[in-house]
């Protein structure tokens, strides 16, 4: 029944002029009907009638009227989902069989169409001679109860999978009792059976485990759980340890603990998992890698010396056909056959260069210059490059770059030219007559630019598609008049993924096609952040850095880029002289002999790592009081410390920030000023 009709009935029963202590009773009545998800319900046995009272229904999105016009138990089984509708039915059998309370959980129709998990819990009103009246009870909303027990299931039976399929064997040690338990198969995977087999003399378990572990790898063993113990951290080592037989397996034992307030531990549990094999592939597959890259460098050198070779006859074969081209006596036949020498050579070249440019990408043997770089600037030039050869096809070349000015992307300038001007020329051979391809530049998402190269000519057929990117292949062009090597694509999408970009490619055949090339966004180098720089170092009230005497900064940093910013930075800073080291080891040196006032040190150096640089400068008595900042793109709170032993005085987010950065300097040279 609804609010309304309840109301209505208190006021019949008011009119009664019933007690006090009933009108209350009726209240608490009505106030239990109003809580939401809840309802009350009663089922006349004898005539089948049904009615319901409270909030449930009106939740599931039905009004009044319909909630008042549930009169029969058809109607109710209506709102039944049909595969709960059978085990209902059993359920109540089997309470008008034994007469005891029962309850049971179904889905309910929602108006919108959906279901809604509801529990009903119900008992019988009886006669005289035990026949069932009527049956009276209380559903409520159970939605989040069953996703709860659903997902409660799911990560038991997820739970249990796991343990059955792993390999690792379980562990636990408690201090308390100084107890070691463990799985099965911790100890099968050395080949015993029980700890009397592995313990000598009633040692204790970990005792005879650790008896056993390599010699070599016990000490490195026992300094790191030691280091895991004191700083309560996760421990996580592999190591060596004799079998049954006296075979040595690798074996990873990680493990987590917990501890008191003082810090000593009080229970330790963890897993050992046997890595043999993987051991052994790693090895198996460190052999393979030797193998392949001294084969990947015979087949380099093979490859230059052949392109040399086979360069000198075509030379030959090259210059003499443009000499023929200039004899006023040939015939036009002859000219015509003399051209197609030419133009069989110059394309043999060109697969010449494009076989040993994918040998150098696949041998590792190309190296990229990454840089902040305008791609509207790139993608300008390769136009400016590729329109005589859209003229000779009589193909037009758009681009809309107005909007693409303050657009930079992390790649290098020469490649990314190559990938596109190779793009280009695709969809300049294979278009269409009067067709054309257009250039688009825009922001992908936050963190990525797109360069889409698209063309309304032949397209590529959707089998073929997967085809795309595999050596040699054309696609079935080879059939035609149009030169290829089956090349070009390949090394385009090597090139794109060395510059942690992907390529992709939609295709519709007679329609066109269009690539698109996703690189890194740049936002150091927008020219917004260029003005924004320049209004920076002009605002006095933002830098406020005074430095009385003359004041030498070493910078370490390989990204030219990066040295750019802080040269024009520097060049608006009085008394602050700016020296670079472009090699992480010329700025070790640099420091040891011009000795700076301060050292700035990227920690993403591209052949050496950051520690590794800070450890020699803090060991060395010329270097280590010089202060130090460093610039990083985010660390863990274990990496920060660390950075702080090595003697950094401040760690600088990247992008570089040019008020932190002078915030940091002027900390630096003020305390210098201090001290003297």
């Amino acid at each position: 029944m609804a609010n309304h009709s309840l109301s209505q009935a208190l006021q019949w029963l008011q009119d009664l002029q019933l007690t006090d202590e009933q009108l209350l009773t009726v209240k608490r009545y009505r106030s239990l009907m109003g809580i939401r998800g809840f309802a009350s319900w009663r089922w006349n046995y004898r005539d089948q009638g049904f009615r319901m009272q409270g909030q449930l229904c009106l939740d599931a999105g039905y009004g009044v009227d319909e909630i008042d016009g549930l009169s029969s138990t058809s109607q109710v089984r209506n709102l039944f989902h049909p595969d709960d509708l059978d085990r209902s039915v059993a359920i109540i059998r089997h309470h008008t069989a034994h007469k005891t309370p029962f309850h049971f959980s179904f889905r309910l129709l929602k108006k919108s169409g959906g279901y809604l998990w509801v529990t009903a819990m119900a008992n019988s009103i009886r006669s005289k001679k035990g026949l069932i009246t009527d049956i009276v009870g209380v559903a409520f909303d159970a939605s989040q109860l069953q996703i709860t027990q659903e997902a409660l299931r799911t990560a038991e039976l997820r739970l249990q999978r796991i343990m059955n399929a792993s390999n690792d064997g379980i562990w636990e040690w408690n201090a308390s009792t100084n107890s070691f338990d463990c799985s099965d198969r911790v100890l099968h995977a050395l080949g015993f059976h029980s700890f009397e087999e592995l313990a000598q003399d009633e040692e204790h378990p970990l005792k005879g485990w650790t008896r056993r572990i390599h010699a070599e790898d016990y000490p490195a063993f026992k300094e790191a759980l030691n280091r895991s113990l004191k700083q309560q951290l996760p421990f996580d080592y592999s190591y060596r340890i004799a079998d049954r037989h006296g075979l040595y397996r690798w074996v990873r034992t990680r493990s987590f603990g917990i501890y008191n307030s003082d810090g000593k531990p009080l229970v330790v549990s963890g897993t050992n998992i046997d890595i043999t094999e993987i051991k052994q592939a790693q090895e198996r597959l460190a052999r393979a890698r030797d193998e392949a890259e001294s084969a990947n460098i015979s087949k380099s050198k093979f490859l230059s010396g052949m392109s040399q070779e086979l360069r000198t006859p075509m030379n030959a074969i090259l210059g003499y056909a443009q000499l023929f081209e200039f004899d006023s006596n040939l015939s036009n036949e002859q000219w015509d056959n003399i051209r197609e020498i030419r133009k069989a050579g110059e394309h043999l070249i060109q697969l010449i260069d494009d076989v040993l440019d994918l040998s150098k990408i696949e041998s590792g043997h190309i190296t990229l210059n990454m840089e902040p770089v305008m791609v509207a600037d790139v993608v300008r030039d390769c136009i400016t490059l590729s329109h005589p050869q859209a003229n000779q096809y009589g193909v037009t070349i758009t681009a809309d770059l107005d909007d693409a000015e303050p657009l930079y992307a992390e790649c290098d300038r020469v490649r990314l030219k190559q990938v596109l001007l190779n793009l280009i020329s695709n969809g300049i051979k294979y278009n269409r007559e009067s067709g054309w391809v257009n250039l688009n530049l825009f922001v992908h998402d936050a963190e990525e630019l797109c360069i889409s190269v698209e063309d309304n000519g032949q397209g590529i057929p959707e089998p073929k598609q997967q085809e795309l990117f595999q050596p040699f292949n054309r696609l079935g062009a080879e059939k035609t008049a149009i030169e290829g090597t089956g090349v070009g694509l390949v090394i385009t999408k090597r090139l794109v993924e060395m510059m942690a970009g992907d390529i992709s490619v939609y295709s519709q055949e007679n329609v066109g096609s269009c690539f698109e090339i996703h690189l890194r966004r740049c936002f150091e180098w927008s020219s917004q952040e260029v003005l924004s720089l320049d209004s920076l170092i002009n605002e006095k009230r933002k830098i406020t850095l005074d430095i009385s005497t003359p004041k030498t900064v070493l910078y370490i940093e390989d990204n030219s880029a990066n040295v750019r910013l802080m040269n024009k930075l520097f060049q608006h800073i009085r008394n602050l002289q700016l020296e670079v080291a472009e090699e992480p080891l010329l700025g070790v040196f640099k420091a040891r002999t011009q000795k700076p006032d301060l050292i700035l040190l990227d920690l993403t150096l591209e052949n050496v790592e950051g520690f590794e640089i800070l450890e020699i400068l803090k060991n060395d008595p010329t270097t280590g009081q010089i202060p130090k900042l460093a610039f990083t793109g985010g660390t863990s709170p274990q990496e920060t410390s660390r950075y702080e032993q090595l003697g950094i005085i401040t760690l600088l987010s990247k992008p570089i920030n040019i008020e932190q950065l002078i915030n940091a300097l002027q900390m630096v040279f003020q305390n210098q000023a201090s001290l003297s």
